[in-house]
């Protein structure tokens, strides 16, 4: 029979101490924050086996380490664990702290986590032995799991690679008219810088429903960005923008924080009012010469991408100016 508990009857926990600010990214040490990835820190304030969890921003999200590391106030770390396995917890938190915290908020957003929301987190708790052989078990299959998913990866990224290579292939060696050009020629290409004269919502502004403001993102598939992450502001407010709304088969091309990523606002996108952010371009096709769709796939191609990847300017938040992404050399066939 397993017995029931707390988790506050199985481990010690505290929150960490630092400051996101106090975090340095090229640091020695793993520094947990409630961002979906740590970052660094020069110092370390925890040597331990623990159990890291958001207490707001990707809230409930739990990570295991062990060794030296630094924690943000709002991170809580379990350690000095008795009588339970850490790695099972791990796999009890994931499975089933999301559900207990929500059933202790309204709507469908926990702001943040109170530590007696943890320490009351109820779960059975089978004997040790018992423990040790299901971990093993686990521990086998997420190997596999990681296994497959790597060699996944691979293949896709080699296959992603390998298209790229090709479409440089076929422009090079087409044998009909190409054109040399840079992304600034306006013959071909109109740019729309979503950061010069826009005036851009506040978080507030932000609604259920409305005029669609894409934001800048690393969720991004294999054909583009993932519009479904846009968010809405209302009629009004829209009103007041200045810029930045898109055309059907506009490409769209992420210029500051996750740099590079190409969007194609083609017709299978269910928006029909949506707006770039800041941090973002509009490259829109001037002349049926240049096909959007093949646009955008230029864009990701190896030859754009090692350019942008060698001019990206600043030390705290890099960019690619638009000047600089105006001068970016490229070989493109006539349709």
């Amino acid at each position: 029979m397993w017995k029931t508990v707390k988790l506050g009857d199985v481990c010690t926990i505290k929150t960490g101490k630092k400051d996101v600010n106090e975090g340095n990214p090229t640091g020695a040490y793993p520094f947990f924050t409630c961002a979906k990835e740590h970052t660094f820190s020069d110092v370390y304030s925890f040597d331990c086996e623990a159990i890291l969890i958001a207490g707001n921003g990707a809230v409930g999200q739990t990570t295991y380490y062990e060794g030296k590391f630094e924690a943000y106030q709002r991170t809580y770390v379990l350690t000095d664990f008795h009588s339970i396995h850490p790695k099972l917890l791990l796999f009890i938190l994931q499975g089933k702290l999301m559900q207990h915290l929500s059933s202790m908020v309204l709507g469908n957003t926990i702001p943040y986590i109170k530590k007696g929301m943890l320490q009351n987190f109820e779960f059975p708790l089978p004997p040790l032995a018992e423990q040790q052989r299901i971990v093993a078990k686990l521990d086998a299959a997420f190997a596999e799991i990681d296994r497959a998913i790597e060699t996944t990866t691979r293949s896709l990224t080699e296959s992603i690679r390998l298209l790229h290579s090709s479409l440089e292939l076929c422009i090079a060696k087409g044998g009909g008219e190409t054109a040399s050009i840079t992304l600034g020629d306006e013959t071909f290409l109109e740019i729309i810088d979503g950061d010069r004269g826009a005036n851009y919502p506040k978080k507030s502004d932000f609604s259920a429903e409305g005029y669609c403001v894409f934001l800048n993102t690393k969720n991004v598939l294999r054909n583009g960005f993932n519009f479904d992450t846009c968010q809405f502001i209302s009629d009004e407010r829209d009103a007041l923008l200045r810029k930045g709304k898109l055309q059907r088969h506009d490409v769209v091309l992420t210029t500051r924080g996750t740099i590079g990523n190409v969007g194609y606002y083609s017709e299978s996108v269910p928006y029909e009012n949506i707006r770039i952010n800041s941090g973002m371009l509009v490259l829109r096709a001037k002349t049926q010469k240049l096909l959007p769709s093949f646009l955008f796939e230029l864009l990701r191609s190896n030859s754009i991408k090692l350019q942008i990847e060698q001019q990206q300017k600043g030390a705290a938040q890099q960019h690619i100016p638009v000047k600089t992404l105006s001068k970016f050399a490229t070989e493109i066939p006539l349709s």
